[in-house]
């Protein structure tokens, strides 16, 4: 009986722990889709024309912290008639402020993905600071240039992007692409936030 008392604790936290880490999934909000920065903020700047309603929305819910994770991920390849195009966004919503441990996995997520192929990452210079924190890399295959990645804080909330079949260089050009998505997450009450 001794052991066992003593095992209680351990187990119990354990059992906290995995609890923690369970989530649900359910649909977007419209608020939260407007979170997201879909294949719709590309269509003025590709030739031709993407079927907007392949893309795939998710939301993974933490069932005690009520940390949301919001996802878009679209995919086309290259036809005769459109060229390629994919674009994964994260949003993150963490109410009670630990947005730095899963943003910072997904990043070094990120990384190992690039390490583990051709793609290099170059970081750019001279775009604004988006939030608390920003960066913004080009995406290079063999030396050409394919996509980008960026990430940003917004104290609990932060974002994540990646994109290929397209790529920006210029401060102007990514501030009219994205600056609308990413001041409407800056805005973004989490607390305030329903399912």
């Amino acid at each position: 009986m001794h052991a066992f008392t003593r095992m209680a604790p351990a187990g119990l936290i354990g059992a906290v722990l995995l609890f923690q880490g369970c989530t649900s999934s359910s649909e977007l909000t419209p608020d939260e889709r407007a979170l997201l920065i879909t294949v719709a903020e590309f269509e003025p700047y590709m030739k031709g024309g993407h079927d907007q309603t392949r893309g795939l929305f998710a939301k993974e819910t933490g069932l005690l912290d009520h940390s949301k994770l919001l996802s878009y991920e679209f995919t086309f390849d290259k036809d005769a008639h459109e060229p390629a195009l994919y674009v994964n966004c994260m949003v993150d919503l963490q109410p009670k402020g630990s947005q730095a441990v899963s943003r910072a996995a997904r990043e070094i997520g990120m990384e190992i993905g690039l390490a583990s192929g051709k793609l290099k990452q170059v970081p750019l210079e001279g775009f604004p600071k988006y939030g608390d924190r920003s960066s913004l890399s080009l995406l290079t295959l063999n030396g050409d240039p394919v996509g980008n990645l960026f990430t940003a804080e917004y104290g609990s909330k932060s974002v994540m992007l990646v994109f290929s079949g397209i790529y920006v260089r210029d401060p102007a050009a990514w501030g009219e692409m994205f600056g609308k998505k990413l001041r409407l997450l800056e805005a973004y009450d989490v607390s305030a936030a329903k399912d």
